[in-house]
């Protein structure tokens, strides 16, 4: 007999994949697509900033106006079937788990090291979480096993017929314009050298870290020192987290690290 737990869990797994869609899904929508503080706000600036470049529209790309560029499915969930920015398909930013309605994706990594204490410090800024970083990349719902779940999702889930494109963050960051530069060609497009230049510059993370003061509008007082911007560099979970605290996450994630060129 089969077990109807079993059946509730695909259930229940198909509306929370379907949740993460737009209002009218498009077949050909493009999914920027990864675990939180990964690097993907930074990656949907560029985009964005190429995008509005291209088409020649004088407009900056900001905190306030990013996500009617580049939506965010988590944020908005009935976007316009076309876009202002045609000949582009629609691109979307999503933090989904594999997603099976998902048919082209673009799949940033990071070093999940830095991932765990970017994402300590942001959790932690919102209120979200009370402990140290020790107990976070230990916790269930936020820590390494969750970007483990996260990443392996795709990799192992992913069919042949789906289009999946890996970026990893230390390439984005070692040769911005290159990375930018091949994900465009694989959505057709060339783009020209002052283009990608431009929103190159225009994405720096002293830029975005002067738009964000710029635009926050938090009210609240709990939120009066919170910023989406930290430090976006390299490393930083080896100089940041304890010998212990590196030693779990090697041991726990190391054969997906491995699979990601990522060692100890």
């Amino acid at each position: 007999m089969k077990n109807p737990l079993n059946k509730i869990k695909r259930i229940n797994l198909r509306k929370q994949s379907i949740n993460l869609l737009p209002v009218i899904p498009r077949h050909d929508d493009i999914f920027l697509v990864s675990f939180p503080k990964s690097g993907n706000t930074w990656l949907t600036f560029l985009i964005a900033n190429v995008i509005l470049r291209y088409l020649n529209i004088k407009q900056e790309v900001n905190f306030f106006n990013l996500h009617t560029i580049i939506p965010d499915i988590h944020q908005h969930k009935n976007i316009s079937p076309i876009l202002n920015y045609s000949p582009f398909k629609r691109i979307i930013k999503s933090h989904s788990s594999f997603n099976p309605y998902y048919n082209f994706i673009f799949l940033l990594i990071r070093d999940p090291r830095d991932v765990m204490v970017s994402f300590y410090y942001f959790k932690k800024k919102l209120n979200q979480f009370e402990g140290d970083l020790s107990s976070f990349i230990r916790d269930k719902k936020f820590g390494i096993q969750s970007w483990i779940n996260h990443t392996k999702s795709w990799l192992i889930k992913t069919e042949s017929s789906k289009s999946l494109r890996l970026i990893f963050y230390e390439d984005l960051k070692r040769d911005t314009g290159k990375e930018l530069n091949k994900i465009f060609s694989l959505m057709g497009f060339t783009i020209d050298n002052d283009t990608i230049d431009t929103a190159v510059k225009s994405s720096s993370f002293e830029e975005m870290k002067k738009l964000e003061l710029q635009t926050r509008s938090y009210t609240e007082e709990k939120f009066k020192n919170f910023t989406f911007m930290r430090k976006g560099i390299i490393g930083s979970g080896k100089e940041e987290l304890s010998k212990n605290d590196l030693d779990y996450i090697n041991e726990i994630a190391r054969e997906m690290m491995k699979k990601l060129r990522y060692h100890s």
